[in-house]
């Protein structure tokens, strides 16, 4: 998911590398394939990742990374008709549910990649206001010179992630307004499951699709194109319960790597014809030593600036971060605690005040639907406890949440 609520982000891309307790590693396998497919496996919800950038010489290894963007998920990379580098990602300014929170922003580069804009909102007019706001988002660039944006959304405006859930495109000449391009362009007809985290590439007049059709080891969907619009979804692409098929499309020599995220990190497979693919190689970090250096991160994209320059981002491992500002500035420190996880009964909640606050404590389910206020008023400083009774609950993953007046923190639970 690719990264969101849900995703991605609203996020399937870590694949248990970053699970924030042993605890969690069984998290997946014991929530419904819905989460499955659509949540990263970290425990984690997606504004608690970074986007991280590195370069490479090969597309093979890449150097030391840095950080692109707070709060922050699904990335993509374009290289415009003007020479402008694009990254297109999941946005989650503080504070919570701010006005652009769960939105799609750009950061545009007009230095090859050296340094970028503030992240600013794309605007995609014409969409139905039934429609739900786009995730997942991907960018391509036409034959014309425009900008082609592929996105997630539905017909109706609900957060859940149904079959009604498909690919949709608009088109721009700037990479922040765009104009909806009417009807859908891709969905999974009769599997009675969303189609999310599209990647698209176009090499000359052909264009090439692919989406995750869950798990890992469900593959991918796959689909060509001759203007971009109109696609003939052609036979699946298998993969393994390890290699996650979330991630991005890019050229490379006479044919296509897919980069995507595993239990080892960030892997590449090539294909000559975007049908027949090679077994996932992992990406590792240049100037390294003897023992394998891998790069831990998901929902990859990769952008080729020349023949020896390529641009890697990817999603961190969750930073635990307390959001402060809109511009995603944040602080860190370890103030709520919860045990045991997962939960049968109850749950302990203990957290820490480094003063006296006004506090609010609540519940949310992953589509990020409040549950419950478990706590709000005035408390002192020091350390508090608060015993959560969960049978009163269903079963799932829910978010816990404490909240100040200048941060907040979350905590994922599993109920059983």
């Amino acid at each position: 998911m690719k990264s969101r609520f849900l995703t991605g982000t609203v996020l399937p891309l870590l694949l248990g590398v970053f699970l924030s307790s042993l605890v969690l590693s069984s998290l997946v396998s014991t929530t419904t394939a819905l989460y499955a497919q659509m949540m990263p496996q970290t425990g984690a919800v997606p504004w608690n990742s970074n986007l991280m950038i590195r370069s490479g010489t090969d597309g093979n290894s890449f150097g030391a990374e840095t950080k692109f963007a707070d709060s922050s998920g699904v990335p993509s990379l374009l290289k415009d008709a003007q020479g402008r580098i694009l990254a297109a990602f999941q946005w989650f300014p503080a504070p919570l549910r701010s006005q652009y929170w769960d939105k799609v922003a750009v950061k545009i580069s007009d230095d090859n990649g050296k340094t970028w804009s503030q992240p600013q909102p794309i605007v995609v007019n014409g969409l139905p206001s039934t429609y739900q706001r786009p995730f997942d988002p991907t960018l391509a660039l036409t034959e014309d010179g425009r900008i082609r944006i592929y996105f997630s959304s539905s017909p109706g405006p609900t957060m859940m992630l149904d079959s009604t859930v498909a690919t949709y495109s608009a088109i721009s000449t700037d990479g922040v307004n765009y104009t909806f391009e009417p009807g859908i362009r891709f969905s999974a007809v009769g599997s009675g499951k969303p189609v999310i985290d599209p990647a698209v590439l176009r090499i000359g007049k052909k264009w090439y699709y692919t989406a995750p059709k869950g798990a890992p080891q469900d593959g991918a969907y796959h689909a060509t194109s001759d203007d971009g619009l109109a696609w003939t979804r052609r036979g699946d692409i298998p993969s393994d319960s390890a290699n996650q098929w979330t991630g991005n499309l890019v050229e490379y020599g006479t044919g296509i790597r897919f980069y995507g995220a595993g239990r080892l990190g960030v892997w590449w497979s090539y294909s000559a014809d975007g049908a027949s693919w090679t077994k996932p190689i992992a990406a590792g970090i240049s100037g390294g030593t003897a023992m394998p250096a891998f790069i831990r991160g998901g929902d990859p994209a990769v952008l080729k600036l020349a023949d020896n320059n390529y641009l890697l981002m990817y999603v961190s491992a969750p930073v635990n971060q307390m959001m402060t500002a809109v511009d995603g500035a944040s602080q860190f420190s370890p103030i709520l605690r919860i045990a045991p996880n997962p939960v049968t009964g109850t749950l302990r909640v203990n957290f820490t005040l480094a003063k006296a606050e006004y506090i609010s404590l609540e519940l949310y389910n992953v589509l990020g639907q409040r549950t419950a206020t478990l706590l709000h008023g005035d408390y002192a400083q020091g350390a508090h406890e608060y015993l959560l009774q969960t049978d009163r609950f269903p079963q799932g993953v829910y978010i816990l949440r404490l909240t100040t007046p200048i941060f907040f923190q979350t905590s994922s639970v599993l109920i059983q």
